[in-house]
């Protein structure tokens, strides 16, 4: 976790913020390399969030569908890391 200190505090639903988080880093370990970092930083009045791991990741043209429900872009890599 790379979090500095004066990163503040944020207005959100609990919830939603930490099932958005965890969805996000458990693709990344089930997905990505071997090491997986959460970033926190304020960016004026929001905090954004980054998850960076030394997988292999995804081609450009597949970024546009990683948001949508029920959205699996290959299976194999699923079947593969088990």
């Amino acid at each position: 976790v790379d979090c500095p200190a004066d990163v503040g505090e944020m207005v959100a639903d609990r919830t939603k913020l930490g099932q958005a988080l965890l969805n996000l880093l458990g693709n990344a370990a089930k997905f990505g390399g071997r090491t997986i970092t959460l970033r926190a930083a304020r960016d004026e009045a929001r905090v954004v969030f980054a998850i960076v791991d030394d997988g292999p990741g995804m081609p450009a043209e597949q970024l546009a569908t990683i948001f949508e429900p029920f959205t699996q872009l290959d299976a194999s890599a699923t079947r593969r890391r088990g």
